[in-house]
């Protein structure tokens, strides 16, 4: 076998499984923010049905903010999918080098895959500005028709603000009730893009038996 081809066929695999951890990590956020709405199902925010749509639509914000290091690894996950759309494309051009045409499908296939997974990346900043404004963008893309998403487009609410520290309060405390168990746990899983449960955060009042 020509040794392009062999070469071709490594590097896409290779570069296909690197990224393929990001489509798991994805799950993994969903996963997560669920188990935490779950956890404060009682809440009177999380009963009201749009702050839990903006809640749901910015996972990654919310992770973020109970685990910095989450932040740090979106941006090198979407730093490694960068590089695997160039590898795509020179293995392509590679490809029609060699006159092996046929041989440039499989890269191909994984360019349109990397495209189609940059475009989903949410990447988190440090500044509590920009992310509320990326958090607002995000719920008005995932729920047009709520009556505050549609009020956002039009320039007529100023509840953002609110939700946006509200969530992030919330998350930031739930984060410090998992400390050393199951939420730190699951968000390191996520970052490395493995497959956990999530965390169950502890209710409020909950005791250990035989402590009063």
């Amino acid at each position: 076998m020509n040794l392009t081809v062999i070469l071709v066929i490594i590097l896409t695999t290779v570069l296909f499984v690197l990224n393929y951890r990001m489509l798991q990590m994805k799950k993994n956020v969903t996963n997560i923010v669920d188990q935490i709405v779950a956890a404060h199902s009682r809440d009177k925010n999380f009963k009201n049905q749009e702050f839990l749509h903006y809640y749901k639509s910015n996972g990654n914000i919310w992770l973020s903010a109970m685990e910095p290091m989450f932040r740090k690894s979106l941006t090198l996950k979407a730093a490694v999918c960068v590089f695997s759309i160039v590898g795509a494309l020179v293995m392509i051009g590679l490809a029609y080098v060699e006159d092996i045409y046929i041989l440039a499908v499989y890269p191909f296939l994984l360019l349109v895959f990397l495209i189609k997974l940059a475009m989903d990346i949410k990447l988190v900043s440090s500044d509590d500005k920009k992310n509320a404004k990326k958090s607002m963008s995000n719920y008005v893309k995932l729920y047009p028709y709520d009556p505050t998403a549609k009020g956002i487009k039009e320039g007529k609410t100023d509840k953002l603000h609110v939700w946006y520290m509200t969530a992030k309060k919330t998350s930031v405390q739930t984060g410090r009730l998992g400390k050393g168990g199951e939420a730190q746990e699951a968000i390191a899983k996520a970052q490395e893009g493995k497959g956990p449960k999530g965390p169950r955060p502890p209710r409020p009042g909950f005791r250990k038996p035989g402590r009063r």
